[in-house]
């Protein structure tokens, strides 16, 4: 199973109202759309991965976000978020921690943003630098990003037992530690995006399928029927069925991490989509 996680393909969003919340994430974020399927919106986050807004018919039959989990952003700068913003009236509140600074999006839910910093670098800041410097990204020269949003920074899971909950990244899915200390664990996912687990006092939710959560994500895997046979070999259940996606290009297997965070496991096979080209690409390397 060695080195079978590639990186993360999806980050998805539930909603009732995909329009108010994709709107928020092209316009002030500038995540550009790169397709869209009925009324659910999806978005390019720059190199392989992809943030869908789902639509769902009742947002009451959702569990509320509790914000132990936290999509992270790279951008150029903070301000000029900050001045999107404001032109748009979009009514943010922030903190920072760790040099990223926590938003709330139009839906109460938190996200980071982090710049990129050559005096004060993160460990990956190396990989993201050489972007700045170079012209905006591309994919298959069809999206470009803007000059500010650059991608996915990191994903932040929080927990009582965040120390066992990295364990389990790390043993499972064969991720390395590249810091740590006692208020933070950082996993290498690929080559500039993070696994960062903290603690919380607050408890996940008991969440019984995917479609309860707001917010899950989906690794791509070289081979994710050997992971998914790994992880129940050791006694964890798939949440479900294994979930087939529209497109028929591969299987879904959903877990629950320690913490209950909801993530997949899917390796994307005669794909015509344009992110998974470039993935296939990166693997022929």
């Amino acid at each position: 199973m060695k080195n079978s996680i590639q990186n993360i393909g999806w980050l998805l969003r539930r909603t009732h109202n995909t329009k108010l919340i994709s709107n928020f994430y092209e316009n002030v974020i500038q995540v550009p759309i790169i397709r869209t399927h009925d009324k659910n919106l999806i978005h390019w986050c720059g190199g392989t991965t992809v943030l869908g807004f789902n639509k769902v018919s009742n947002q009451n039959n959702l569990i509320e976000d509790n914000g132990n989990f936290i999509a992270t952003y790279k951008v150029r700068s903070i301000s000029k978020f900050k001045e999107l913003s404001k032109k748009r009236d979009a009514q943010i509140t922030q903190k920072k921690i760790n040099g990223t600074t926590l938003f709330k999006d139009p839906e109460n839910i938190t996200f980071g943003l982090k710049e990129v910093s050559e005096k004060a670098p993160d460990y990956f800041d190396n990989d993201w630098i050489h972007m700045k410097t170079r012209q905006d990204q591309s994919l298959n020269n069809d999206l470009v990003l803007s000059n500010n949003f650059l991608g996915i920074s990191s994903f932040t899971i929080k927990s009582k037992d965040w120390g066992g909950n990295a364990e389990f990244y790390k043993k499972y899915l064969q991720l390395s530690t590249v810091f740590q200390n006692d208020q933070r664990i950082e996993l290498a996912l690929d080559n500039q995006t993070l696994l960062i687990f903290m603690l919380s006092k607050v408890n996940n939710s008991n969440y019984d399928s995917r479609i309860d959560i707001r917010q899950s994500f989906v690794f791509r895997a070289l081979n994710a029927k050997i992971v998914a046979n790994t992880l129940q070999s050791q006694g964890y259940k798939l949440l479900e069925k294994p979930h087939t996606t529209g497109d028929k290009a591969g299987e879904i297997y959903y877990f629950k991490d320690v913490s209950g965070q909801v993530f997949g496991i899917q390796t994307r096979e005669n794909s015509d989509r344009i992110e998974d080209i470039a993935a296939n690409k990166l693997i022929k390397k």
